[in-house]
């Protein structure tokens, strides 16, 4: 069976989430979103394109 190892947990006193960026992520550009930015339809696989009206 395999192992599980925990990863280490960080105390932050002033909020939550970790007190630093790991390596692997501080060169990794980050662009804030908010929930009410409208996307559209990015990738919508769900519907067929010639039934529209027939779901």
């Amino acid at each position: 069976m395999p192992g599980f190892k925990l990863p280490e947990v960080e105390h932050n006193e002033f909020g939550w989430g970790p007190t630093s960026v790991p390596e692997q992520y501080k060169d990794v550009p980050f662009m804030p979103y908010s929930k009410s930015e409208r996307l559209g339809r990015i990738a919508d696989f769900g519907q067929q394109s010639g039934n529209r009206g027939y779901q």
